[in-house]
């Protein structure tokens, strides 16, 4: 028989305090938020209280025995979970270790890797560092043989030469003989060029004064002013009165020509309906929509679609289908060749059409269009 004594772990002698502490312990250890459990909290505070009341002697558990056959078919599902229980158990443990091994099998193979790739790294670094001392002692010997080489052959041009050489110092009596025909052949030039100045200040002595003013006039060169001959033309008025028309000059009378007027759309407050217009200044129809920003898209008979946009939207980053062709007003009118909103198939096909972040309906399009096609037909 388990008593509420025996819950708190307290007797019949207890004092007060000793039962709270115990019970304070109790819930410290049993309270859900540390790891127990709600019944066992609710079993402990039910104890504390009867043993508080003086009641620590009751049994706390009524233990009734039914013996019943639903009771013995979940016996049997009891010991059947149970065995299934430790089957799983049992397979659990069984794949834990596996995992281990395979995970510590997996370390063991990726430091195996990991050292071997360490040991091919010094291994290629002192076959480089063994490469490069090769390098360095073939580099001296190739220095030395090349210095061996160079003494050698200095040697070799020295034994050729022998008992053949000659001392610079002494001449020889050909080359002596060379070196006085070359001072006679100089003696002689410098001769001839004092001689010839000398004989012509002789020749000009003897001239007189003529070839001295002849030299002078050489170096004092001046340029003659040719001389101007003015010849005055005579003109008879007698002859003028009496041939007018070869004296009459061809005059022609240019008219500046006003350019054509610049065609004017007319300013709709109807937005995103197609409507047939005229532009102001002329009767050519054209088709048009506004957009709720005031901007238009004009379609008229002599021209493909084009953007009116409004100068007070700003203007964002246009596609490269929109040209630009003027500007008119307020609006700066861009082409559309190609592209989106550039046919009549587009508008037709779609109920509006997005140009520059600019909705334009193509709300009664069709009409408008097959208008403008009738009203193109009866003008030409």
């Amino acid at each position: 028989m388990t008593s509420f004594h025996d819950i708190l772990g307290t007797n019949q002698d207890s004092p007060q305090s000793d039962i709270k502490r115990r019970y304070k312990h109790l819930s410290n250890r049993s309270h859900p938020d540390k790891g127990g459990s709600k019944a066992l909290m609710q079993l402990i505070s039910e104890a504390y209280k009867y043993v508080s009341e003086g009641k620590g002697q009751q049994e706390a558990f009524n233990t009734d025995y039914v013996q019943t056959k639903s009771v013995e078919k979940y016996l049997s599902q009891i010991h059947r979970l149970q065995n299934d229980y430790r089957h799983l158990k049992e397979e659990r443990d069984r794949l834990v270790k596996k995992l281990a091994s395979a995970q510590k099998e997996a370390q063991q193979a990726f430091a195996d890797s990991s050292m071997h790739i360490h040991n091919m790294k010094n291994t290629a670094s002192n076959d480089v560092g063994k490469l490069q001392e090769e390098n360095i002692r073939l580099a001296q010997l190739l220095a030395e043989a090349r210095r061996e080489l160079a003494v050698n052959n200095q040697s070799h041009a020295v034994s050729t030469t022998g008992n053949n050489t000659v001392d610079p110092t002494v001449l020889t009596p050909k080359v002596a003989s060379q070196i006085k025909s070359l001072g006679y052949f100089n003696a002689k030039r410098v001769g001839l060029v004092l001689l010839v100045p000398v004989m012509l200040a002789v020749l000009l002595l003897s001239a007189g004064k003529a070839p001295w003013q002849a030299v002078f006039a050489w170096f004092n060169h001046q340029d003659i002013e040719p001389n101007a001959i003015a010849t005055i033309v005579d003109v008879n008025p007698l002859d003028v009165v009496n041939n007018p028309i070869a004296n009459q000059v061809d005059t022609t009378v240019v008219l500046a020509v006003e350019p054509a007027p610049i065609a004017r759309i007319q300013i709709d407050k109807v937005i995103g309906q197609w409507q047939l217009k005229f532009y102001e200044n002329s009767q050519k129809p054209y088709i048009a929509v506004r957009s709720d920003k005031g901007s238009y898209i004009v379609k008229s008979c002599d021209s493909g679609f084009e953007y009116y946009l409004n100068e007070t939207v700003r203007a964002r980053r246009l596609s490269a289908n929109m040209i630009f062709d003027r500007k008119e007003r307020h609006f700066i009118v861009y082409d559309i060749p190609y592209g989106k909103g550039s046919s009549a198939a587009n508008w037709s096909d779609s109920k509006s059409v997005l140009l520059n972040e600019e909705y334009f309906s193509n709300t009664g399009f069709s009409e408008a269009f097959a208008r403008l096609n009738n009203a193109c037909v009866s003008s030409i």
